[in-house]
């Protein structure tokens, strides 16, 4: 009898626990500023679904969603009418987010004109509320609304699919506290721009002359990023070639990326120059290059001359260090200074000695319309890529010629080289080649040696080109580090005792006269 009063008490007890944890649960306890701040974070925007869910979980949840009108900011062409006025009652004076899909995208279903051009109306009447506008996927209904003013737009992304009238046609944009823009298929009244921290310009889009881009940076003194994508191929991108540009330079302390994919090399290494900008962290120039196209009657590093040469006054040298890197491929050639990188590719593929052409020879003229200061200046030469230790033969005495203060090299070997490969970069370092004519040590003043990726023991050779170089009325190298590999317990101790500096990595040790692979 006793077990089964004690039994029936505890059920009653537990049974009477649930009732309240139901009636109070904790989560009731939690003022409604700390649930928003919940459920503003666990909530997708574009769908409401899971605040749907989440208005769903009990009265008092509800409540807290219904009464927060931040949490109902985002409108789509997608939604229905229902939502779209659910989202407008429930949003109250909220800034608003509007993005417009037409539903020509893959894995959407296509959205009715009629649909379309309701939301719109009704989005045009609240022009004053939109924050931030995204025209995914648009076409002429959603181009026609940009004509409104918008006081209070802050970014605006388009997205509009090839439509000749959109491209041609400049389409003037009214919104004065704008800072984000990125458009890809339209085309803007550019030197109308202004206050913007970041612009991405996409093809297929009618690039900005140099003279808008100039009016555009002067209008824009707190930019930060800039992105274009343009055609260099295109006939139009001539049209400025010749065009004078204002000789003052702009000063744009904010600016930290100025990336340039496609653009006319002859209109943008004029301005370059005139651009001002000390925090720069990253000036990129990409092109595709073929000897065969009728447009490319330049040189192959025409674009390491223009870009170069024109903007070595930004170089920071404290920040930059003066470290020139080299990375080669089949297909690409990438050259960068500091903040500075200039990438080529060959859809053909390209060597740099064929029938009757030199290319080793171009990029020598290239780098002579580098600024003295920068060539003093450049102390470290890194080489990596699939054709590191090609580059490093044939550009060696290029670069000793260019830059002859080199201190540090490091060789990144590609993972599919192999030993004799390796050996011909430790080769070129052991003894005086033939440059010029003269027998000369390939860069003299060489304290520090880096060898990275190395898939083979390759300490012997290090220990031959430590010696031999010491030997040599050159000066002797003191730092080495090598990462990867197999080295020789007997080549460890010889190195630690010979430099001042000696670091290994990733390495396995192998006893002396073992066989090596």
């Amino acid at each position: 009898m006793e077990a089964t009063t004690e039994l029936a008490i505890t059920s009653t007890a537990t049974v009477g626990k649930r009732r309240r944890h139901n009636e109070h649960p904790l989560v009731h306890d939690l003022p409604p500023e700390v649930l928003y701040n919940v459920f503003k974070d666990g909530y997708r925007k574009r769908d409401y679904q899971s605040l749907f869910a989440i208005r769903s979980v009990c009265k008092y949840w509800m409540e807290i969603v219904d009464s927060c009108p931040e949490l109902w900011t985002f409108v789509s062409s997608m939604h229905n009418g229902n939502l779209v006025d659910m989202i407008l009652q429930k949003s109250k004076n909220q800034f608003l987010s509007f993005e417009y899909d037409n539903g020509s995208r893959p894995n959407r279903s296509e959205i009715p004109i009629e649909r379309r051009t309701s939301i719109l109306t009704r989005i045009w009447a609240l022009a004053d509320r939109l924050k931030w506008l995204d025209g995914e996927s648009c076409d002429g209904g959603f181009v026609r609304f940009l004509c409104y003013r918008f006081q209070n737009l802050e970014t605006l992304r388009v997205h509009n699919p090839c439509q000749w009238d959109h491209l041609l046609h400049r389409r003037l944009l009214r919104a004065p506290k704008l800072r984000y823009v990125a458009v890809q298929g339209l085309t803007l009244a550019w030197e109308h721009l202004s206050g913007l921290r970041t612009l991405i310009i996409t093809q297929p889009t009618v690039d900005p002359t140099v003279n808008e881009l100039y009016i555009l940076f002067t209008n824009c003194p707190r930019l930060e990023v800039l992105r274009i994508q343009g055609d260099a191929l295109d006939p139009w991108s001539y049209k400025d070639d010749d065009v004078a540009l204002p000789s003052a330079p702009v000063f744009l302390p904010h600016l930290q990326y100025l990336l340039l994919f496609e653009v006319r090399l002859s209109s943008y290494s004029r301005l370059l120059p005139l651009i001002e900008a000390p925090n720069l962290l990253r000036l990129f120039f990409f092109r595709k290059f073929s000897p065969f196209d009728v447009w490319w009657n330049t040189s192959m590093f025409e674009p390491v001359e223009r870009f170069f040469g024109s903007y070595a006054h930004s170089l920071n040298d404290d920040r930059d260090g003066g470290r020139l890197r080299i990375s080669g491929s089949r297909y690409s050639f990438t050259i960068s200074v500091g903040a500075c990188k200039v990438m080529q590719y060959y859809p053909s593929g390209w060597k740099w000695k064929g029938d009757g052409y030199d290319y080793s020879v171009e990029l020598s003229a290239a780098l002579s319309s580098f600024d003295r200061r920068l060539g003093d200046n450049i102390k470290a030469i890194h080489f990596g890529g699939t054709r590191s230790r090609e580059d490093l033969i044939i550009l060696g005495p290029i670069f000793q010629r260019h830059f002859p203060n080199v201190e540090e090299l490091v060789v990144t070997l590609s993972s599919s080289e192999r030993r004799p490969d390796a050996h011909l970069v430790l080769e070129a370092l052991a003894s005086p080649l033939s440059l010029e004519g003269v027998a000369r040590w390939l860069f003299p003043g060489l304290t520090t040696l880096h060898l990275k990726a190395c898939r083979e023991p390759v300490c012997d050779g290090v220990l031959g080109v430590i010696e031999a170089r010491r030997n040599g009325e050159v000066q002797g190298i003191q730092r080495v580090s090598i990462k990867n590999g197999r080295i020789g317990r007997d080549a460890v101790a010889k190195l630690k005792a010979s430099l001042q500096g000696f670091r290994i990595a990733g390495t396995r040790y192998v006893d002396t006269g073992s066989e090596e692979a």
